[in-house]
């Protein structure tokens, strides 16, 4: 009886650890699925996450297509573990991303043959190589060419290299544009927080006539945030933002970029 007891016992000891086992691997699908869901759950419903706490929100949507890369690797951990919980929940995210970026990624959405290529760069006021960069901001052959951070040294450079194939041109202050197209008018557009001098001056506003009909550009450069032991401090972007909007409420042009 006594060698019955320890075998039943020996029997039960080995079979605490298996059982162990599979709930610790349980777990990770569990889990997986979790963050899965609440991944998708951001791609879709960005708003929801609340813009009091260090600007969260903000900072979310600001990185939403790059929400791609930790979706994939549930994916990948889901399959390397074999877990069909965690491989299911994991599509939902990267169906998400899909059905949000995967347009964007393979050329745009498709619409009636009128194309508009834009390049957009912040140059940075600190750039060696003014000239390399123009060059590379042209290699893809765009319609439109702004930059943000244009010095007042630098600009020559950038004239020189972008005038032959973008000879219609504007700049005020650290913004600029370079445009195959004519433009038909320009001015600047006051995006100044309080207590910045009239020294800053960064925003404009054209009209570029395409061979698809007149578009309104704006090219704007709003303050940078900036992060402190509080958070992020937004306000001077903020106040810029909302005098941004307040100029486009006011656009009367039937296409604005």
């Amino acid at each position: 009886m006594t060698a019955y007891d320890g075998s039943a016992a020996a029997e039960d000891g080995a079979g605490s650890p298996k059982d162990g086992e599979r709930v610790r691997r349980r777990r990770p699908g569990r889990f997986g699925a979790a963050v899965s869901v609440l991944l998708a759950a951001v791609l879709l419903f960005p708003q929801l996450v609340p813009n009091t706490l260090f600007r969260a929100g903000s900072l979310v949507e600001t990185f939403l297509p790059w929400l791609g890369a930790p979706a994939a690797l549930l994916l990948v951990v889901g399959l390397a573990r074999r877990s069909p919980l965690a491989v299911g929940a994991a599509l939902v995210p990267v169906a998400a991303w899909l059905l949000l970026f995967a347009p964007l990624v393979a050329g745009g959405v498709p619409g009636d043959g009128a194309r508009l290529s834009v390049v957009q760069h912040n140059v940075s006021d600190e750039n060696p190589d003014p000239v390399g960069t123009a060059q590379a901001l042209a290699a893809p052959g765009p319609d439109l060419i702004a930059v943000e951070e244009l010095t007042e040294e630098a600009a020559p450079s950038y004239r020189r290299a972008l005038r032959e194939a973008y000879p219609h041109h504007v700049a005020y202050g650290t913004v600029a544009l370079w445009s195959r197209h004519p433009l038909l008018s320009d001015e600047p557009v006051d995006l100044r927080p309080a207590g910045v001098d009239e020294n800053w001056r960064r925003g404009l506003r054209t009209t570029v006539r395409t061979p698809h009909g007149d578009v309104a550009v704006y090219v704007v450069h709003l303050p940078s945030l900036r992060i402190t032991s509080q958070g992020m401090r937004t306000q001077r972007r903020d106040e810029s933002a909302r005098l941004l909007g307040a100029r486009l409420e006011r656009e009367r042009a039937g296409r604005v970029l």
